[in-house]
This record gives C-alpha cells, sequence and structure tokens, in this order.
C-alpha cells in the first residue's frame, strides 16, 4: 500500500514537473516576440530622449515629465529585459532607426524649440504604445509578457495623460491641435505622481 501511495505521489510530482518545465519551454509566439521587441526598442527611446530633454529641455513641466519617463522606463526596461530572458527571447541592443532619427533631431534642438519637439513626441508615442500595450495584454499568448503589458499599461497611461498636460502648456497657441482643449484641465498630472 505505501508502495502504491509513493508510486503515485512520484508520478503526480512527475507530471507537474514535466508540465512546468514544459509551460516554461513552450515557444513564444511571433506576437508576442514583436511586442517584446517593440516594448524594448520603445522602452530604450524613451530613456534616450528623457536624458536629452534634462540636457536641452528649459520648461520646468518639460524636465519633470522627462525625469518621470527616465524613471519610470528604466525600470520597466529592466523588468522586460529579466522576461525576455527568462522566455529565451533575445533582447535588441539599440533601439530602432524611426527612433535613432528621431532622437538624432530632438538632440539638435535647445530652448522652447526642444521643449515642443520633444513633448509632441512623447504625446505620439505615448498613444502609440498605450495601443501596442493594450493589444498585448488583451491578446497576448505569452503568459509574462502578458501580465507585463497589464501591470505597466496603468503607468503607460499616466504618462499619455502627463504629456497631453505638458503639452498644454508648452505649445505656442490655442490652435495648436489636440492638446489645446486640455489647457482649462484643472488637474496637474506632474502633481499627482
Amino acid at each position: 500500500m505505501k508502495s502504491r501511495i509513493g508510486t503515485g505521489i512520484a508520478a503526480i510530482a512527475a507530471i507537474v514537473l514535466f508540465s512546468s518545465s514544459a509551460i516554461q519551454a513552450a515557444p513564444v509566439s511571433r506576437m508576442d516576440r514583436t511586442f517584446a521587441t517593440k516594448a524594448a526598442q520603445g522602452g530604450m527611446a524613451e530613456v534616450q530622449a528623457a536624458k536629452i530633454a534634462l540636457q536641452h529641455g528649459v520648461d520646468g513641466d518639460v524636465r519633470m515629465f522627462a525625469q518621470h519617463m527616465l524613471d519610470d522606463h528604466s525600470k520597466a526596461n529592466m523588468k522586460l529585459m529579466r522576461i525576455a530572458a527568462n522566455q529565451g527571447i533575445a533582447f535588441p541592443a539599440h533601439t530602432d532607426a524611426m527612433h535613432l532619427m528621431a532622437l538624432e533631431k530632438l538632440s539638435n534642438l535647445s530652448g522652447s524649440q526642444f521643449d515642443r519637439a520633444y513633448i509632441n513626441a512623447m504625446v505620439k508615442d505615448h498613444v502609440a504604445t498605450v495601443s501596442l500595450f493594450q493589444h498585448e495584454a488583451n491578446t497576448g499568448r505569452n503568459g509574462a509578457l502578458r501580465q507585463f503589458a497589464s501591470s505597466t499599461l496603468p503607468t503607460l497611461k499616466q504618462h499619455r495623460s502627463m504629456s497631453y498636460h505638458v503639452a498644454s502648456v508648452v505649445m505656442p497657441s490655442p490652435r495648436s491641435g489636440v492638446y489645446a482643449h486640455r489647457r482649462n484641465s484643472k488637474m496637474h498630472p506632474m502633481r499627482h505622481m
């Protein structure tokens, strides 16, 4: 009787061990790999842009926003790097060509011209990034990446709101487009962090 119980327990343990290693060894889908690569490249670009903003920006809100981007995206990049390593996904060494060109343009600007270009880029980037992460959170197949996307989304949405606010401050006129209607907003996201 003890032999059967011991054999049964060993069999259950072997099944649990095999199934958990099979889950970890399961191939990561192309969609999840694409998400991880785009998220990594975008995160690296955010950090690099924030560093440039801290050197070239003149508006206090722009500089404060840049510091938040540097801190939050550095943490997210490290977390994603660990997940990628655990999932067998090659983490990109640098950002993509599109972001590199945008960073080059930003690095050649200064003063209020830089502030407007930087925050305009941050609005566009965070709209796209929220969409990317929302898609992964909703449809991703890899549990670790889906969880990363879901847990990072609230911060990214906060960044998007902050970028709208800062854009409303640094844009030169009320006719500056999508950001103008936010000028009279009572919420100041920079003070709610």
